[in-house]
């Protein structure tokens, strides 16, 4: 019996090889680990690329490697993904002259559909399912599992995206609950909400929710994709309607009158000509529904809006403030290898400010405050991380003096407390976390603060 490695060689495998390699090589890590008797490279990259990472990789590793370069019109097409990959097995049972193959199939192309087609098959060939992360190392995944939980998230937590419609407070509770129920269904969404509510990640929640998680989120902005790319992605021969795909299409009132018509048709018919739409489409829009049945098509409306999702805007879900941002203050946490927290006192701060930015001015808050902190975020540092409406722009800081940068930003700091304390210094002494008002007093003359 021989052993087999298949991987699809990604465009960070070939940066790897450079002088300047900034990551490290998925294919690189697992071959010079494991024991593989072949090792067969699947490549849509250019030949020399290709041969110069197959060249690299040989003279690293023992092991023999084959490189099949593959030609794709386009990697969304599964079908053609399909029987490229097949095509591609089938030689190499031919070359390999053993009885039996066990054959491993390493995930992480950096393609959904690439790795999508590789678990599909990996069912029919009694293959083992590989993934590898710089992290947590390589894993064995079940090939009956589902690709939702082996694909990057974009979700605030960084776990499922279930678990983030399940955070929060009774308002995100009810509508997780309503989320999660539709997720299960194959009925077409229309997710309305302000700017930066986070209908996106309630998209991709749902998305990996459903039946479909095992194939692409694919996201399209109406409002700045060409009318061009808008047609040749939605409605070409190769078209992500075509797919088992979940496509949403953010700001659906911006889509052009020309495609509306063609949607129209695609989600009343079920069809375009020979092609069937096996897509699920969730729209999205800052509107409220009776506005966004002035802005499209009455008919495409009502064929979008089978079910409809109202994320409600930050002011509206006060008492969800603070597990959402002890989500985002996780997440930053691991992206930084830190341990932020917020101290006592930051829950009224939170609480008190309008959020007009919603979960978009939340996560920059707290990502300006994490530069500011150590691993706990002070009430001060957090007040001074919020950008008002109204408020003056700061003028750039020269960082030519690493004293007078923190000078600044010690400045801005006690201004913004003071000015939330109302000149009260015993309080804002307290809350910076000075021994005294007259210490508080020796800052601001030697800043300068009034």
């Amino acid at each position: 019996m021989a052993s087999v490695l298949i991987a699809w060689v990604s465009d960070a495998d070939i940066d790897a090889t450079g002088p300047n390699k900034v990551a490290e090589s998925r294919i690189h890590r697992v071959v010079a680990d494991e024991f593989y008797a072949n090792v067969i490279l699947l490549s849509t990259q250019s030949k020399k690329a290709a041969r110069s990472f197959r060249k690299w990789l040989s003279q690293e590793v023992g092991t023999p490697i084959e490189l099949d370069r593959v030609k794709l019109n386009s990697e969304l097409d599964f079908n053609e993904v399909y029987d490229a990959t097949l095509g591609a097995l089938e030689g190499a049972r031919v070359r390999i002259d053993e009885e039996e193959i066990e054959w491993s199939f390493l995930l992480g192309s950096e393609s959904p559909i690439l790795d999508a087609v590789l678990i599909h098959l990996a069912q029919s060939h009694g293959a083992e399912l590989l993934h590898w992360t710089p992290s947590e190392g390589l894993k064995v995944i079940d090939s009956r599992m589902d690709l939702g939980q082996i694909k990057p998230e974009r979700t605030l937590s960084g776990t499922k995206p279930e678990a983030d419609l399940e955070a929060g407070g009774p308002v995100l509770e009810k509508l997780s609950k309503h989320a999660l129920e539709l997720a299960k269904k194959q009925v077409p969404v229309l997710i309305h909400g302000e700017i930066g509510v986070g209908r996106e990640l309630l998209a991709e929640a749902m998305h990996g929710a459903s039946s479909r998680r095992e194939a692409p989120f694919f996201v399209m902005d109406c409002d700045t994709a060409a009318l061009e790319d808008l047609d040749h992605v939605l409605f070409a021969e190769n078209g992500v309607l075509w797919t088992r795909a979940t496509v949403f299409l953010e700001s659906i009132h911006a889509l052009p009158a020309a495609l509306q018509a063609r949607l129209t048709r695609v989600l009343r018919d079920g069809r375009i000509q020979s092609k069937s739409l096996r897509a699920r489409i969730i729209a999205s829009t800052d509107l409220a529904p009776e506005a966004l049945l002035s802005a499209i098509r009455p008919d495409l409306f009502h064929l979008l809006a089978i079910g409809i999702v109202h994320v409600p805007p930050l002011r509206q879900r006060k008492e969800e403030i603070l597990s959402i941002a002890e989500l985002i203050l996780r997440k930053l946490s691991e992206d930084f290898s830190r341990n932020f927290t917020l101290a006592s006192g930051c829950e009224e701060v939170l609480a008190t400010h309008n959020w007009p930015g919603n979960l978009r001015e939340l996560e920059g808050t707290l990502r300006r405050a994490s530069l500011l902190s150590g691993d706990e975020i002070s009430i001060a540092t957090l007040s001074a991380s919020i950008i008002r409406a109204g408020a003056a722009p700061k003028a750039p800081i020269e960082v030519s003096d690493l004293q007078e940068y923190l000078d600044a930003i010690a400045r801005d700091v006690i201004a913004q407390t003071m000015e939330r304390v109302e000149g009260n210094k015993t309080q804002a002494a307290r809350e910076l976390g000075l021994n005294s008002y007259q210490t508080l007093t020796n800052w601001m003359k030697r800043l300068g603060v009034e």
